[in-house]
Formats: C-alpha cells, structure tokens, sequence
C-alpha cells in the first residue's frame, strides 16, 4: 500500500476510534450489568475493527495506553473520589474527547485509558494486579467480559456502529480530510519530495517535547509534528513551525531544507534550528540528491 493510501485509509480509523469512545462513554453511563458489558463489547469490537485495518498497530496503541493512558486514568480516579462523582464523570470526559480533540495519532490513549481503567474497576476489581503480567488494558477488558472477535468481524461492526451515530462521524471526517489535504499535500511536497536533513537515533537515546493532539498520521510509518524540540547524541532539534517528520519507532527524523546546510555547528532552516554536539557532522545523503544526514566524524 503505497503513502497516499496509507493516508486515505486513517478517516476510517479515526471513524472506529470515534465509535469505540462513543461505545466506551455509553458504558460507563449504564447502570444494569448487562447494558454495561453490551457497550463494552462493541468498543472492543470497534478496536478490533480499526486493528483489523492496520496491522501491527496493536503494539504501538498497547504502548501507549500503559504511557498514557495508565496515568490519565490514575487521575480521573483521584477526581472521582475528591468530587464525589461517579462513573459518569469519565463517561463525560470521554465524549467531550471525542468531539473536541484535533488529532488521536499519538494521543488517543488519554480518552481510551480513563475509561477501559474505570470499567475494568466495577467488572474485574483485581485487574491493577493483572496489568503487571498483562500489559494490556484491552485484552483484560476482554479477558473479563470473555469476548472473542465475531468472524463477520467488518459486517458485524458496520451494523453495530448505527446505534452509535456512524453517520455523523463519517460525514464529519469526510469534511476533516477535505481541509486538510492541501495542508499534507504540502508536508508531502517539503518533508518527503523535496530535499531533507535526516537524523537519525534510537528511541533511547531521543528526548523530546510536542504537543500529542496537534499531530498528523502521514503513513503508516511516520507522523508529521507541527512543532517539536528533540535532543539525541547529536546534539538539540527545535522545530517551531512548518513542521518535522518522525519515524513513529523516532529511529529517523527528517527536516526540510531550503539549500545545502554547511558544515557550521548551528544550522538554520525553514523553521527549525539545529545545534550539533561536538563529533557531529553533515554529509550528503547517497540516497537522495539535494538531501543530507547528521554522522558521527569529520
């Protein structure tokens, strides 16, 4: 699947993480057992739908529910024992998520987190113990409600999502790809086409700082960060505007560059600054004309 597709593919995964929050929120607001646990598994089955079109996605979406979400969930508990309000409190917080967050790509887990952690709180109680062996909020969820993906798995979350306004979802998302496609045409054009400075990294080895909902699924390997500062071995990337794009494993980041950066310690681009640490250097890029790379050495 080639890099436009990838793109046109996430309106339906934000579509089914809608649904899944919407499924969630309708949950917590239930009262009987059964109502309850009915919502709960059409949240898991709109997971598992959304999953189902990205494969490999589950790792990442795990990772971050325990990064995130664990913590946002520790939070809406405290306000729920200082306010004295109960389960639909989360059940508010979530919806307002749905309907007001700019972009789920890396912060979807705050909506998902609070909720999955409060459900599993009235279905499972001991589930705090379990998510040391089992870190996955989803599966303990499911573990607990012994829910299994239906075969029909695409015809079966089509008739269920009805019940939790897929129309109005998709026609919103519709419009929401429409704004925006001039917008990544241009990203495509600067961060991808054209020439770029890449750095590269390990995960542990990079720090960094971005504001979660502001970002841009490009692939399904990248995301595009409106703004950003990182640090690695190399030195420090501040990105105030315009835009970088990172490998979602953060092995590469790429800038865009205007002309041939030199090889001064302190480079300026459109938007961004780089500071190099002593050792470090700029060399052309062998794999792309007009592009260059951060290496170690003279």
């Amino acid at each position: 699947m080639d890099e436009l597709n990838n793109h046109l593919d996430f309106r339906a995964g934000r579509t089914w993480l809608r649904l899944e929050y919407r499924a969630l929120a309708a949950a917590l607001q239930a009262s009987d057992v059964q109502t309850v646990a009915g919502h709960a598994r059409n949240a898991l089955l709109f997971r598992a739908m959304r999953r189902s079109l990205y494969p490999g996605s589950d790792s990442l979406e795990t990772s971050l529910e325990i990064q995130e979400g664990l913590p946002e969930y520790t939070g809406q508990h405290l306000a729920m024992q200082l306010t004295g309000e109960g389960r639909s409190r989360v059940a508010r917080y979530v919806l307002d998520y749905e309907k007001t967050t700019p972009s789920f790509v890396r912060a979807f887990a705050y909506g998902t987190g609070p909720a999955l952690g409060v459900l599993l709180d009235g279905i499972t109680p001991t589930w705090r113990d379990d998510i040391r062996t089992t870190r996955d909020l989803s599966a303990l969820l499911a573990r607990a409600l012994k829910y299994q993906s239906p075969k029909n798995l695409q015809a079966t979350a089509q008739r269920t999502a009805a019940q939790y306004g897929w129309t109005d979802i998709d026609r919103e998302e519709v419009a929401r790809d429409s704004t925006r496609a001039p917008l990544l045409r241009d990203y495509r054009a600067r961060l991808a086409d054209g020439p770029t400075l890449v750095l590269r990294q390990s995960k542990d080895s990079l720090s960094w700082g971005y504001d979660p909902t502001t970002m841009l699924a490009f692939d399904l390997r990248t995301t595009i960060y409106p703004w950003g500062t990182f640090s690695a071995p190399w030195g420090k990337l501040e990105v105030e505007k315009n835009g970088v794009l990172v490998a979602n494993d953060f092995s590469i980041i790429r800038v865009a560059l205007r002309a041939p950066p030199g090889t001064q310690d302190r480079l300026e681009g459109d938007g961004w600054t780089l500071t190099l640490n002593p050792g470090w250097t700029v060399r052309a890029d062998s794999t792309k004309a007009g592009s260059f790379v951060v290496t170690r050495g003279k």
